[in-house]
C-alpha cells in the first residue's frame, strides 16, 4: 500500500508535544548525542551545525536500531527531530516503511514543528478494508541521511537529516483499541442542534463517530449497521409535535457513505435520502451493535431522532369509481366492476383463510404420476396466521375452507382426509392445475392363504362408505353368520337430506357362505374316479356399491365341470347364489328446498365382501379346506369446489371421486383360494361458480371394479377328465357417482365434455343458492409518496335494496360505518409500494378502518404509501347491494 504524504494544517503543538513526551519519556536520542531538545542551534554527533538529527522516537531509536520492534497494525510512529521540519520534505521516500517485497503500509504523515507523525489510516478497495501495517508482516523503517541524498528530511532552513537510520519492525500485535472505549456517535453533525425540531427537507444526515470504525459492513452489500427510518409524529403534551412511539418504523431509502478524518481519528457517516424528506414526520436513526471499531469492539446501541419541517397539509383522495376492472383483483373477488358499479356474485364466502398455499397441507413422500401427494384433513387443519385475514391461526374442524383463491399447482396431488365433507369456497378463482382427489381406497392384494379372519373392507374417500368385510374361514363342520361376507357401507348424506331414507341397501351386498351347510361333505368335485379331485363349489363375489345407478351383482361366472342334467359345464349346483348389488340412490326430482352444496354431496357406497368357500380344495383334504372371503372396496368421497369468480380445471388438471377397486386373483392354485369382493361406487363432485367455468381437465366419478377370480387347479386348461378344475368368480363393479356443475345461467352439457362417465342433462343446472357473505378485493393503490401520508377517512357510497347509503369511519361524513351489523363491510391493508413498479415491498395487517381510534388502529398508523381494500356484502342483511364508489382521503 502507498503511504500518503499530508500537508494538512499543523496540529496543536502543545497537545502533540505532551502526547509525544508521554510516549517517549526517558528515551535516548538516536545517536546518543549531546543536543538539547528544542535548541535549534545544538549540533549533532559530528558537531556540524548544517544538519539535523533525530532526538526522540517512540520506538526507542538508536544507531543500532529500535528498542521496540513488535508493533500493532495501527501503531502511530512518532519522530522528533532537532529542528523544525519542512513538511514538503516528509514523503514515503524520505521516511520509508517497506516489506521485503516493497509493499508499504497504509497511512499518512503529519508534520508539526519538530515532530513528524506517521498515522495508519484506512483504504477501502473492492469491498475490502486495508489498514495501517499488514498483519504479521515485517517492515524495515529507513530514514535516509546525508547531504547527497535526493530524498531526505530537511529542516525549515533546508538542513538535511544527518545520518541514515534503519531498524526492523514486525506487525504482530494486531489492532489495538487506542481509545479503550467502544465506538459511539459523539455528534450529530447534520441536522444541527438548532434544526432538530424542524429539519430542512433537502438535508443530508451526518453522524460523527469517536474513532475509526470498520467499513466492511457498510460496503459489503449486507444490511447497514446504522438504520434510518421514518415514523409519524403526534401532539406533544407541552405543545408542538413529537415522535409517535406507537407508529410503525418505515425504512428511509437512500445511500450511505463512510469517510475517515485521519487527522482527528474519527469516522463520518453521511446518509443521503433518495428523495427529499417528507414534511411533518419524525426521522429516527439507530446505531446497532453491528458497528465495530478496527479492533473488533462493538458499539453500544444508540438512537437519535429529529422532526422535519412542519408544513400545512392539503387534502387529497383516491377514488375507485368501478368503471372497469383495472384495479380489481379478480383472483380474489366474487364481483364485477363495470359501468360505475361493483356488483356481487351469489357465492364466494369471506376468504378468511387467505389464498390457498400447498404449505397449508401436509406433504407426504408419496408421488403419483409425478405429483407429490399433499393431504388436508377436514377434521383437523390449522391455517397459520400468516395466511388468514385476521393474522391469527384458524382451526378447521367442519371441513369448510374459506379461501381468497384456491389454486392447486400442477405438481401437487391434493388428497382430502377426515370425516367431514370438504367444501372449498373461494372468494375469487379456483384453478385446478394438478389433482384434487377423494377416491375410495382400493384393495391391491387378496387375503393371505391360511388366514382365519376375513379381509377388512377398505375405507371410503372423505364421507364415503367403507367396503364390506370378507367372511371368516369356515371350518367345514357347519354354518355361521361370520362366514358370510358383510355388506358395504351405504351412501352417506348430510343431515336433513330430502332422500335420507333412500340410502338403505345402496351398499353392495356381501355373498353368503357356500355350500350353505358349511360341511366338507357337501363340497362338489368332478364326477369321475380319479383319486385327486379339485372342488368347484364357489361362492359369489361381493356385490358392487350403488349410487347414481345400481351397482353390478357379484356372481360365480362359470366352472368347467359338467352338469348331470345335460353333461355340459358349468355344474350349476356348485355355483353359489348371486350377491345383489347396491341399489340406486335418487337425487331427482330436486326438492324445492334443496341447497346444492348439501344435496349433491353424497358419499359413495362400499362394495360387499365375499363369503367363505372351499373352491379348488382337494378331495383328500378336510382340514383348512375352506378359505376366508376377500373384502369389498370403499366408495368415493365428496368434494365441493365453489368459486365466486372463475372455476377452472386446467387441461392437465384432475378432480377424482372414484370408487375403490377390489383385489382379484388369477393363475393356478392347489388349495382353496378367497373369492373377490365388490367395487365401491363413485362419489360426488359439486362444481359451482358465481361467474364462469372452464372444465377442460378430467372430472372422474366412476365406480371401482370388482375383483376377478380366474383360477384353476390340476391340468392347465381345466380338463376335468384328468381331475382339473377351472372357476371364474366376479365381484360386482361399483356404480358411478355424480357430478353437478352450476352457473348463474345453466351451462350446456358440453361444459362437462371431459367428465367420466359422460355427462347428461342432470349434471348441469342453474346456480340458485347464495352464501351469507361474498366480497371483492382491490389491487394496491399508490399515493406516490416516499412515505405514507396522513390517511384521514374512507367514504363508501352504496345502494342497499334500492336505498342510497354512505359509510365512513369519520362521523362528520356519516354515522354509518361499514362494519359488523351493516350489510356492507370493508377492510383496508396498507403496504409500502415500490414507486417504480408499484409492487408491495412490505404489507401490513388487514384493518377495519382508515383512521385510528383510541381502541382500534387504522392504516394511518402503518405509515405506508399505498393501500388496498376488501369489500364484503352480507346477504343475510340485504338482498341486493351495489357499490357506487370507494373514496380514501388523506392529507399531505
Amino acid at each position: 500500500m502507498i503511504a500518503r504524504s499530508s500537508t494538512r494544517s499543523p496540529l496543536h503543538t502543545g497537545s502533540l508535544r505532551s502526547a509525544l513526551l508521554v510516549a517517549l519519556g526517558g528515551l535516548a536520542g538516536c545517536s546518543g548525542g549531546s543536543s538539547v531538545v528544542g535548541d535549534t542551534t545544538a549540533g549533532c554527533v559530528s558537531g556540524a551545525r548544517d544538519v539535523i538529527c533525530l532526538t526522540n522516537c517512540n520506538l526507542g531509536c538508536s544507531s543500532t536500531g529500535c528498542a521496540r520492534t513488535d508493533i500493532a497494525q495501527n501503531e502511530v510512529i512518532l519522530l522528533e527531530f532537532s529542528d523544525a521540519v519542512d513538511p514538503a520534505s516528509v514523503t514515503p521516500s524520505s521516511i520509508r516503511f517497506r516489506t521485503a517485497s516493497g509493499d508499504q503500509p497504509v497511512g499518512e504523515f503529519f508534520v508539526n514543528g519538530r515532530i513528524v507523525e506517521f498515522k495508519p489510516t484506512l483504504l477501502i478497495s473492492g469491498g475490502t478494508t486495508y489498514f495501517g501495517f499488514a498483519a504479521g508482516e515485517t517492515y524495515s523503517m529507513t530514514i535516509p541521511g546525508g547531504k547527497d541524498q535526493p530524498a531526505v528530511v530537511r529542516s525549515t532552513a533546508g538542513r538535511p537529516f544527518e545520518k541514515t537510520l534503519s531498524c526492523t519492525l514486525q506487525s504482530t500485535r494486531g489492532i489495538v483499541d487506542i481509545n479503550g472505549a467502544p465506538p459511539r456517535v459523539q455528534r450529530l453533525v447534520s441536522p444541527t442542534t438548532e434544526q432538530l425540531g424542524a429539519a430542512p427537507l433537502d438535508i443530508d444526515i451526518v453522524l460523527e463517530f469517536n474513532e475509526l470504525i470498520d467499513a466492511t459492513p457498510f460496503v459489503s452489500g449486507t444490511q447497514s449497521p446504522v438504520t434510518f427510518s421514518v415514523r409519524r409524529t403526534r401532539d406533544a403534551s407541552g405543545g408542538g409535535k413529537e415522535c409517535n412511539p406507537f407508529s410503525d418504523l418505515l425504512t428511509l431509502p437512500g445511500t450511505q457513505r463512510l469517510d475517515y478524518d485521519a487527522g482527528r481519528d474519527v469516522s463520518v457517516l453521511t446518509f443521503k435520502p433518495s428523495q427529499p424528506l417528507p414534511a411533518n414526520v419524525c426521522i429516527e436513526i439507530n446505531v446497532t451493535d453491528q458497528v465495530s471499531d478496527l479492533s473488533g469492539r462493538s458499539a453500544q446501541p444508540q438512537a437519535f431522532n429529529f422532526l422535519t419541517l412542519q408544513q400545512a397539509t392539503s387534502e387529497f383522495s383516491i377514488t375507485e369509481p368501478f368503471d372497469g376492472p383495472l384495479y380489481l383483483d379478480e383472483d380474489a373477488s366474487s364481483a364485477t366492476w363495470a359501468n360505475g358499479l361493483a356488483t356481487f356474485s351469489p357465492i364466494g364466502g369471506d376468504g378468511r383463510h387467505g389464498a390457498f398455499n400447498k404449505a397449508m397441507a401436509v406433504s407426504t413422500t408419496e408421488v403419483i404420476d409425478g405429483r407429490t401427494v399433499h393431504t388436508l384433513n377436514t377434521d383437523s387443519t390449522i391455517i397459520p396466521g400468516s395466511y388468514t385475514s385476521t393474522g391469527s391461526a384458524m382451526a378447521i374442524t367442519d371441513g369448510k375452507f374459506y379461501f381468497a383463491s384456491f389454486v392447486v399447482p400442477g405438481d401437487v396431488h391434493l388428497r382430502f382426509l377426515g370425516t367431514q365433507p370438504p367444501i372449498v369456497t373461494a372468494v375469487g378463482r379456483i384453478d385446478i392445475q394438478g389433482v384434487v382427489e377423494v377416491n375410495g381406497v382400493s384393495l391391491t392384494a387378496m387375503p393371505a392363504t391360511g388366514s382365519a379372519l376375513g379381509q377388512e373392507g377398505s375405507a371410503g374417500g372423505v364421507f364415503g362408505g367403507a367396503g364390506g368385510k370378507g367372511g371368516d374361514r369356515c371350518g367345514g363342520v357347519g354354518p355361521g353368520a361370520t362366514f358370510n361376507g358383510s355388506n358395504g357401507g351405504t351412501v352417506r348424506v348430510i343431515g336433513g337430506h330430502a332422500y335420507a331414507t333412500s340410502t338403505v341397501d345402496t351398499g353392495g351386498r356381501g355373498s353368503t357362505l357356500f355350500p350353505a351347510s358349511g360341511l366338507n361333505i357337501d363340497r362338489q368335485f368332478a364326477p369321475i374316479t380319479a383319486s385327486l379331485k379339485y372342488c368347484v363349489s364357489a361362492v359369489a363375489g361381493g356385490g358392487g356399491g350403488g349410487y347414481w345407478t345400481p351397482g353390478v351383482n357379484g356372481v360365480v361366472q362359470s366352472n368347467n365341470h359338467p352338469d348331470p342334467s345335460n353333461g355340459l359345464p358349468p355344474l350349476l349346483a356348485a355355483m353359489g347364489p348371486t350377491a345383489p348389488a347396491g341399489v340406486a340412490f335418487p337425487l331427482f326430482p330436486l326438492p324445492g328446498t334443496a341447497v346444492s352444496s348439501r344435496h349433491f354431496l353424497v358419499g359413495g357406497s362400499g362394495g360387499g365382501g365375499a363369503g367363505s368357500h372351499p373352491c379348488l380344495s382337494l378331495n383328500l383334504i378336510t382340514t383348512n379346506a375352506w378359505s376366508v372371503g376377500a373384502a369389498g372396496a370403499g366408495g368415493g368421497g365428496v368434494v365441493a369446489l365453489r368459486a365466486g369468480g372463475l372455476l377452472r380445471v386446467a387441461p392437465a388438471g384432475r378432480v377424482f371421486a372414484r370408487g375403490g377397486n377390489s383385489a382379484g386373483a388369477t393363475g393356478t392354485a392347489s388349495s382353496s383360494v378367497p373369492a373377490p369382493g365388490g367395487g365401491g361406487s363413485g362419489g360426488s363432485i359439486l362444481l359451482q361458480s358465481g361467474a364462469t367455468a372452464d372444465i377442460a381437465g378430467t372430472v372422474d366419478v366412476r365406480g371401482g371394479t370388482g375383483g376377478l377370480f380366474d383360477r384353476f387347479g390340476g391340468t392347465a386348461g381345466g380338463a376335468y377328465a384328468s381331475g382339473g378344475a377351472a372357476v371364474q368368480i366376479k365381484g360386482g363393479d361399483g356404480a358411478p357417482g355424480f357430478v353437478r356443475l352450476e352457473l348463474p345461467t345453466a351451462p350446456a352439457v358440453s361444459a362437462l365434455a371431459s367428465m367420466l362417465p359422460a355427462a347428461t342433462a342432470n349434471n348441469v343446472g342453474q346456480l340458485v343458492e347464495r352464501d351469507e357473505t361474498v366480497g371483492c378485493r382491490s389491487k394496491f393503490y399508490s399515493t406516490e409518496q416516499i412515505f405514507g401520508p396522513e390517511f384521514s377517512r374512507y367514504e363508501i357510497y352504496a345502494t342497499v335494496d334500492g336505498v342510497a347509503h354512505t359509510y365512513s369511519d369519520d362521523a362528520a361524513v356519516s354515522n354509518e360505518e361499514a362494519g359488523p351489523g351493516a350489510p356492507v363491510r370493508v377492510m383496508f391493508q396498507a403496504a409500502q409500494l415500490d414507486l417504480t413498479t408499484n409492487e408491495p415491498i412490505d404489507i401490513r395487517p388487514w384493518r377495519t378502518r382508515v383512521r385510528s381510534t383510541g381502541s382500534e388502529a387504522g392504516i394511518d398508523s402503518d405509515g405506508r404509501n399505498g393501500f388496498r381494500f376488501q369489500l364484503q356484502v352480507d346477504y343475510t342483511l340485504a338482498q341486493n347491494v351495489t357499490i357506487d364508489r370507494v373514496v380514501v382521503v388523506y392529507r399531505q
